[in-house]
């Protein structure tokens, strides 16, 4: 009764459905924002501040059970990035326990090698020396015979013949030295 005519009817209406649709999406939005949107944007936040190194920091449940699920999944990939950096850790100390005692062991093979080479060397020169050595004793006992059976003082061929035998002590203290030994146990 108040509307003279349908076209000033079918304009209030209209006004009443814009004003109406204004309305639901003022509000809608508002309680989108307050219940989806700004729950997001922190577990967003939180999520982004875990992916960046604060493993200890946590998503705080918002009230929305799918939120919160999400929220719980966040938090769990957080406590597993924390067991895997101090597995991690674990691991390169076990590492470097194990590069060190490598080093100490390839030392200890050099120096056995070495050892052995040394070895080898001093049975060469053992070797060597010694027979020209005993040829030289064995002269010398000769020389000694004739010497004595002729009148002389052997005295110059007992000093030869002692350090004769000095040499050949050194030269059995060498091949002691590179003869190969039992491991101990």
């Amino acid at each position: 009764p108040v509307l003279g005519s349908l076209a000033q009817g079918v304009l209030f209406l209209a006004v009443l459905v814009v004003a109406d649709l204004v309305i639901l999406f003022l509000f809608g939005g508002a309680l989108i924002q307050k219940t989806l949107v700004a729950p997001m944007e922190r577990l967003s936040g939180d999520a982004r501040r875990i992916a960046h190194g604060d493993y200890h920091h946590r998503a705080k449940p918002s009230g929305s059970l799918e939120l919160d699920q999400l929220s719980g999944s966040v938090n769990a990939m957080a406590d597993r990035l924390i067991a895997d950096q101090e597995l991690l850790a674990e691991n390169v100390a076990s590492l470097d326990r194990t590069n060190e005692e490598l080093v100490v062991a390839r030392d200890q093979v050099v120096h056995a090698a070495r050892l052995a080479s040394v070895g080898t060397l001093a049975a060469g020169i053992a070797h060597e020396v010694g027979n020209p050595l005993g040829a030289i004793m064995a002269y010398t006992d000769v020389a000694r015979a004739r010497w004595m059976k002729a009148g002389g003082d052997p005295e110059i061929l007992d000093s030869i013949r002692e350090e004769a035998r000095r040499i050949d002590r050194i030269v059995r203290g060498l091949l002691d030295y590179a003869r190969p030994r039992e491991a101990e146990v």
